[in-house]
């Protein structure tokens, strides 16, 4: 039930912001969000993989956060250019109540605009990998273990998607960054 509430409060915080940058787009204008920074990561794999245990859990939570979130705004920006089953940008107008002038431009910037994009020019959405790591989101919020979370964050961070390299939704040089970690070869991405 904790995760749920969490997640909850987290996606309606996304939400939130994702909406006022939508209205206050101008052309030109790129989607930038956070991720995780190589060296926090290369910091976490490295001292648990060294030493079994977790030693900076409060790093591991940030990563966590920023997990969530970015896999929270994955499913919002799916959603609001039409990749899912609801229609996120309807549901932004129900629950902020925009005039109509801002109403026409949520849809024209989630329709029209390539204003939220991966580095190689894809949108910032996915049809098929929501569900996988949704369900990965839901078990990293309901997990105790910091030694689990670094696990399912792994997992996270290796869900391969079709068009675009996921791994850039969450760590800056995405799969290159990963796989430099590694120590093996880069994955391809299209």
């Amino acid at each position: 039930m904790r995760a749920l509430n969490y997640y909850s409060e987290m996606y309606a915080e996304v939400q939130f912001s994702i909406y006022q940058r939508a209205i206050s787009y101008r052309k030109g204008d790129k989607f930038a969000w956070e991720k995780i920074k190589p060296l926090q990561l290369k910091l976490t794999w490295e001292s648990f993989m060294r030493t079994g245990v977790v030693l900076h859990e409060k790093l591991v939570d940030k990563l966590v956060t920023i997990i969530a979130e970015n896999t929270i705004m994955l499913e919002i920006m799916s959603s609001c250019m039409g990749h899912t089953e609801y229609c996120g940008v309807k549901e932004m107008i129900s629950i902020y109540e925009p005039s109509s002038y801002y109403r026409r431009k949520l849809f024209r910037v989630f329709h029209d605009e390539d204003w939220a994009e991966f580095s190689n020019r894809q949108p910032l959405l996915s049809d098929f990998a929501l569900k996988p790591l949704n369900d990965l989101l839901f078990k990293l919020l309901s997990e105790k273990d910091y030694g689990q979370k670094i696990v399912l964050m792994d997992r996270m961070l290796n869900v391969i998607h079709m068009r675009s390299d996921l791994a850039e939704l969450y760590v800056e040089g995405g799969s290159r960054t990963l796989s430099q970690l590694s120590g093996t070869p880069e994955k391809q991405t299209s």
